[in-house]
């Protein structure tokens, strides 16, 4: 019995035995299989990553290395390409410059001998302003490499931006030693001799220097007109730029240079006859899309059309656009057709897409708006693209948002100086808000931009003929003078209407209704415009010519029906618009009604509003409209198809919705959500006048003064002759002085 339990026992022990070695056993062989299965899920990751950046799918790739470094965190290489995608990401917080800067400081921790990451460290410290940490990391890399130009020329960039020129210029000489042709480095050298204060004579010497050690090399002679240029003689510099330009260019560098030069003295027809001249000599993408762009800017289509480009998507695109401005819209499209795939052998960028999506719009019924978002889109990667930034402003303006149509002009003029057009547009949209000083700031600009240009010779002297003082009007008859025979006679009249007496303008239409023939509908209703304006006679002739050549329209229809109602005969304006009942027609009608207080007014806005909710010029007119018959139920409803038709960026919509509140029994809940829509109007476009008066009425039921204040001063520090918040200004300093 014992013997049979003590064996019993023995089984049990050496069971249990066996079985804690086969789990111990087993766990190891687990492990070991789940360390194997991890390290082949890294090895996943990191082709992956590989893989996606090979593609420049930089989102993507940036979470595969995110997981790759959870498990990796010492892989120098895998946190060097961490940083590099991060900065590929358009991120607005800045948070993926924080965290580059984190994961390329950690390589640099575990590789101090890889002087070449302490070099992108300090690069990236550039990029973020972070100047003192830059010379701070680059001191500390050269004194165990003092002969590292890369970092010396790194970090003259960054002693100069902090003000200690000296230094910077002993960084700079040494690498200028070993870089001898680096023409950037050079510049620097020249700009850094300006801002310690160093005479114009002293730098002009150390350019002539170089000629001489250099002789016959033009980047030289180009050197002495920057340093002419950097003291603002302007025409010493020009001289020595010209000088280089009569000869052949060997680098497209230099080619750069002196266009840059030349745009900085405002010598853009110069700079597109360089671009014109030499650009053929070199295989550079940037010169042949500046020289693009710039043909774009001077209107010059044609050139554009028929240049030959590499297939890169954005230079079809504006090759595009320019055949569309010709009227040759099947090669628009048959451009598109061979529109070039992404991986060009000239290096797409991460904006192929977008270009693409852009290409086809162009050529498609596409909305404002989803050409706004595909604008946008490209303008991530490439923010100074005028081309897109005007774009983008055309979509605005016909959404009826001329604040933001302005921000945006506003952004193509900083990125093309050069472009005329822009500063043209910008000041007409000014013009139309009533903003005539700083319509005729942008205009003179435009002239100063383009003397020759007709369009901005036209809106100034407009802007001009609408200020009250008389040395406008001077400026303007000049500036007419100046045109004489570039216009048409409509067109010359049209700006010089308001300089001369009816007697004038009336002998001038004489001469222009001889020859009826000639002129175009617009014609006629704009010259029965100034008579009426005017109060001259002639408009009557105006409208029955019209009539003549091109039948009854709805314009016609509602400039003639002002006359008879002035002339008392009403029944007979009714009459005019019973001929038709197409939009166009149907807004006519209303507009009158409302105009003359007929009751039918209102069932014709109801109507319209119904018919064409996705019509934004309905909208508009039925909230323009100042007629009492309209109730708020109907403008509130138009409120609703205009944030639906321009989206949550609209800015338009939440004004008119802030008055509405306004305009009813103010209460807390009306105050704070009339003030919430204005502050978002405002955050959108910092610039608009209208959202900041209308803040103040908001501000006044709070009795806000400070707030107030603050309002109106922003409006004046972007419209100094904004009249109603100077004024507006001038009674609460005046009340708090009392």
């Amino acid at each position: 019995m014992n013997h049979t339990v003590v064996s019993k026992s023995r089984r049990r022990l050496l069971l249990l035995g066996v079985l804690s070695l086969l789990v111990t056993t087993l766990g190891g062989v687990a492990l070991g299989v789940h360390q194997w299965q991890l390290e082949g899920r890294d090895r996943l990751l990191h082709t992956q990553a590989t893989e996606a950046i090979a593609e420049e799918n930089f989102q993507d790739a940036m979470g595969l290395l995110e997981s790759y470094l959870q498990r990796h965190g010492n892989d120098v290489d895998a946190l060097v390409a961490y940083a590099q995608v991060k900065m590929q990401v358009v991120d607005a917080s800045n948070h993926h410059a924080e965290s580059a800067i984190a994961s390329l400081s950690r390589a640099v921790a575990l590789a101090p001998g890889r002087v070449e990451l302490a070099e992108q460290l300090v690069g990236l410290y550039l990029d973020q302003g972070e100047d003192e940490e830059a010379v701070r990391l680059a001191t500390a890399t050269l004194l165990g490499d003092g002969e590292n130009i890369a970092l010396c020329r790194l970090r003259a960039v960054a002693l100069a931006r902090l003000g200690r020129f000296g230094e910077a210029i002993g960084d700079t000489d040494l690498y200028i030693k070993h870089q001898p042709r680096d023409w950037d480095a050079r510049i620097l050298r020249l700009f850094l001799m300006h801002q310690r204060g160093d005479a114009v004579q002293n730098v002009v010497e150390l350019t002539r220097q170089w000629q001489e050690q250099w002789p016959g090399d033009q980047a030289f002679e180009i050197f002495e007109g920057v340093a002419w240029r950097l003291y603002d003689h302007n025409t010493e510099a020009y001289e020595r730029f010209k000088g280089a330009m009569q000869r052949p260019f060997k680098q497209a560098s230099l080619v750069h240079i002196l266009v840059r030069q030349l745009d900085s003295m405002g010598k853009y027809d110069a700079a597109l006859a360089v671009l014109n001249q030499h650009v053929g000599q070199f295989e550079d993408m940037d010169l042949i899309r500046l020289k693009c762009e710039r043909l774009l800017q001077a209107k010059q289509y044609q050139t554009l059309a028929q240049m030959k480009m590499p297939p890169e998507a954005s230079l079809v695109v504006l090759r595009m656009v320019a055949l569309i401005h010709l009227g040759r819209q099947d090669e628009a499209l048959d451009a598109l057709n061979h529109f070039p795939p992404h991986r060009s052998s000239y290096g797409e960028s991460t904006s192929h897409q977008g270009w693409s999506k852009l290409a086809h719009a162009l050529v498609q019924k596409t909305t404002p708006l989803a050409l706004i978002a595909i604008g946008n889109e490209v303008l991530k990667e490439r923010p100074q693209n005028a081309m897109l930034q005007d774009l983008v402003a055309t979509q605005w303006l016909m959404l009826g948002e001329e604040e933001l149509a302005r921000a945006s002009w506003h952004r193509a003029i900083r990125a093309a100086p050069a472009w005329v057009e822009p500063r043209v547009q910008l000041a007409r949209s000014l013009l139309r808000g009533g903003r005539v000083a700083a319509a005729v700031k942008v205009a003179r600009m435009a002239i100063e931009t383009s003397p020759g240009d007709l369009d901005a010779a036209g809106v100034l002297i407009e802007s001009l003929t609408q200020l009250p003082d008389l040395a406008a009007k001077t400026v303007a008859r000049n500036l007419l003078q100046s045109l004489a025979g570039k216009l048409s006679p409509v067109a010359e009249l049209k700006l010089q209407a308001r300089l001369l007496d009816v007697d004038q303008v009336k002998q001038q239409v004489d001469s222009i209704l001889q020859t009826p023939s000639d002129l175009m509908p617009e014609d006629l209703l704009a010259l029965a415009q100034i008579s009426w304006e005017r109060h001259g006679n002639w408009h009557q002739s105006c409208l029955s010519q019209y009539e003549k050549q091109f039948g009854v329209t709805p314009r016609w229809a509602s400039l003639k029906a002002r006359i008879l109602v002035q002339q008392g005969r009403v029944s007979q304006a009714h009459q005019l618009f019973e001929v038709g009942a197409n939009r166009d027609w149907l807004l006519a009608r209303a507009q009158f009604l409302s105009l003359a207080g007929d009751r039918q007014a209102l069932a014709t806005w109801k109507r319209l509003i119904n018919r064409f909710p996705k019509d934004i010029a309905i909208q508009r007119a039925v909230l323009a409209c100042e007629d009492s018959q309209i109730p708020q139920a109907l403008k509130k409803q138009a409120v609703l198809h205009l944030q639906q038709q321009t989206g949550p960026r609209g800015m338009t919509w939440r004004l008119h919705q802030a008055r509405l509140l306004l305009s009813q029994t103010v209460d807390n809940r009306r105050l704070a959500q009339a003030a919430g829509l204005l502050h978002e109007a405002i955050a959108l476009t910092p610039r608009a006048a209208a959202p900041r008066m209308l803040l103040v009425r908001c501000l006044e039921y709070v009795a806000s003064r400070e707030g107030i204040c603050e309002q109106l001063q922003a409006v004046l520090e972007t419209y100094p002759g904004h009249r109603e918040a100077k004024h507006y200004l001038q009674r609460l300093n005046a009340s708090q002085g009392s």
